[in-house]
């Protein structure tokens, strides 16, 4: 289904649920089928956000794929300037910044930081 066809559905049954609540005297219709439209139309919701949630995440891996092409000298020097900032969780702030560069996995990205310390004496 599309997100227009989602969209317009959402709009067919929000009229039908006014409709219904200014006519409540329309004859074949009760409260159970209100509830029923008001049912639909949040599962609606529930399947939007979860579209939009699968989005963000393919374009946020999208995102870190094209940051990958950082030379690994880049990526190196990224990770020496976090580690010598001083700051508070300056490992964990290395480890970050090279899974968002590279788009690769938490342990990767903590052997990566780990060896660039031992390589520089960090």
């Amino acid at each position: 289904m599309t997100w227009i066809a989602l969209s317009d559905l959402e709009d067919a049954i929000v009229g039908l649920a006014q409709e219904l609540e200014e006519n409540p005297g329309t004859p074949g219709f009760n409260d159970g089928y209100l509830g029923a439209l008001r049912d639909l139309r949040e599962e609606i919701h529930v399947i939007v956000a979860e579209k939009v949630k699968a989005r963000k995440q393919m374009l946020e891996r999208e995102l870190a794929a094209l940051n990958a092409q950082k030379s690994p000298a880049e990526l190196e020097k990224g990770v020496i300037d976090i580690l010598l900032s001083g700051v508070d969780g300056a490992k964990i702030k290395a480890i970050k910044f090279y899974r968002d560069a590279t788009g690769v996995g938490l342990a990767e990205a903590k052997q990566a930081v780990e060896a660039i310390q031992s390589l520089n004496n960090l």
